[in-house]
């Protein structure tokens, strides 16, 4: 049944109750157009560091290419290959949950501050050359994370700018501009695109996320993904300003986000998450349910961005009490046969096993929960009740984060 289908959550790199507007407040006289005054681009490299950063002040010298490989082999690719909450299941499948991006800033902020290189000179690894002034951007990111001015973000890039090999895939938010954030409230505006993003016409900004789409995106799915956006961080506004912090944005398709200009090549029906390093989620708009598009199904704007909550946000907090139970809770759930009872859009060739099914329980688990639908939108996790009931663990997780009064879904977006 079309209506339960669902597609793989992936990452391409690694307070007050909320007072919905009606369906006819959806409409195109809402569309304004500005162009002028739009806030500078932040740059996802780190600012100069601030005087005073102690980075690296009481560091030993050591041979600078040691220095380089070092840091590339053990601390690095260390950091994205750590196992601390993963999960092992019985047909031999491990499911790598954490704090990735978090663990890279404790190990380079420990390699860093340890060790310096003895001279000022390039250094050649297999392919890549790694400039002095590329470390620097290291040092820059570790102090300004330390004095509170800047992010993860700014340090994977950096890392993946040094040593970590640069592709001009699109994807990356090393290789493409950000959005202004410009505060829109409910109206679609003209895109503030920046050069090879001219695709985007229309834009429009909630809880703190960007959200454009082209000229065949209807603004109704611009204005319902705003909706959802605004929902989903109602309870939690500090999460609005971390995702400005980010650039985070919603990128919206029609049939496949091969159609984007980010990601030319990736044929992927439904959308996926943002990762810290990467420039936007996606979502396809035909997927989603707002007047005029009743689709009874899974919703791509809410799957994609609680994968999204789970990449940039929860490892912004280094939120261990999430990463150290959601795996032994999806594995409890499948192993009771409350959950996984679905096909993914998997690559070719690629056969679904536990964990797939593990890395997608928390974003399937909160679909669920904010579209409070029913069985006809989902196979499990379908609505409060259904959760609560059923899945209790999860339940009170979803609700740590998330409203405890109803969205109004399916009444307010899925009509026609």
């Amino acid at each position: 049944m079309r209506g339960k289908r669902t597609w793989v959550g992936l990452s391409l790199g690694i307070a007050a109750t909320l007072v919905l507007a009606s369906c006819a407040n959806i409409e195109d006289s809402e569309i304004q157009h500005r162009g002028d005054d739009l806030p500078t681009l932040t740059s996802n490299l780190p600012a100069p560091r601030a005087e005073g950063c102690t980075v690296g002040l009481d560091a030993s010298e050591i041979d600078a290419k040691s220095f380089v490989k070092d840091y590339e082999e053990l601390y690095f690719y260390n950091a994205y290959e750590r196992d601390d909450f993963a999960i092992v299941s019985d047909d031999g499948s491990k499911t790598r949950i954490g704090p990735y991006n978090y663990w890279l800033f404790e190990a380079s902020l420990e390699y860093f501050n340890a060790f310096r290189p003895s001279s000022s000179r390039e250094v050649s690894l297999t392919d890549k050359v790694v400039t002095p002034e590329d470390l620097d951007l290291i040092v820059d990111a570790l102090c300004n994370i330390e004095d509170g001015t800047g992010n993860l973000r700014q340090l994977s890039v950096a890392a993946q700018n040094a040593v970590g090999g640069i592709s001009d895939f699109g994807g990356m938010a090393i290789n493409t501009p950000n959005f202004p954030f410009i505060e829109t409230g409910r109206t679609v505006l003209e895109a503030p695109s920046p050069a090879g993003l001219e695709h985007y016409t229309k834009y429009i900004t909630g809880g703190g996320i960007i959200i454009v789409g082209g000229e065949n995106v209807p603004d109704g799915a611009l204005l319902a993904s705003r909706d959802y956006v605004e929902y989903m961080t109602s309870v939690t506004p500090m999460w609005r300003q971390i995702f400005r912090d980010y650039s985070v944005r919603i990128s919206l398709f029609g049939d496949s986000s091969s159609e984007l200009p980010e990601f030319p090549n990736i044929d992927e029906p439904g959308g996926f998450a943002m990762g810290i390093s990467d420039t936007a989620m996606t979502a396809s708009y035909k997927w989603l349910c707002f007047p005029g598009n009743v689709d009874i199904g899974g919703n791509p704007v809410i799957h994609e961005l609680a994968h999204t909550i789970e990449h940039i946000i929860f490892e912004d907090q280094n939120d261990t009490y999430f990463f150290s139970r959601i795996g032994p809770m999806a594995e409890a759930a499948i192993s009771r046969g409350i959950y996984g009872d679905y096909e993914q859009n998997l690559s070719e060739g690629e056969e679904q096993n536990r964990s797939h099914l593990i890395g997608e329980y928390w974003a399937q688990s909160v679909e669920g929960y904010i579209m409070n639908g029913g069985p006809d939108f989902k196979n499990s996790h379908f609505s409060h009740e259904w959760i609560e009931e059923n899945d209790p663990d999860m339940y009170d997780l979803i609700t740590r984060y998330f409203p405890k009064e109803d969205f109004a879904y399916v009444e307010t977006y899925c009509v026609e």
